[in-house]
């Protein structure tokens, strides 16, 4: 998140926030993986930054392949 939207927008972790309108912590938690992407957060990211929520869901299940 950070490498393909925060930096190429020049966005802080705060206005990240306020695009998706979350609370920063949450969006906070997010980039550092200290939280999943659940359905509702999915639909957030999806309409805050222009993609699917099934991008975000299935980003999220490599994820966790990974671990």
């Amino acid at each position: 998140m950070e490498k393909n939207y925060l930096i190429p927008n020049n966005w802080s972790p705060d206005q990240l926030a306020s695009v998706l309108m979350m609370p920063v912590q949450e969006v906070k938690d997010l980039i550092s993986g200290k939280l999943s992407i659940t359905e509702m957060r999915a639909c957030h990211l999806a309409a805050g930054l222009d993609t699917s929520k099934e991008f975000w869901l299935q980003l999220e299940r490599i994820r966790r392949k990974k671990e």
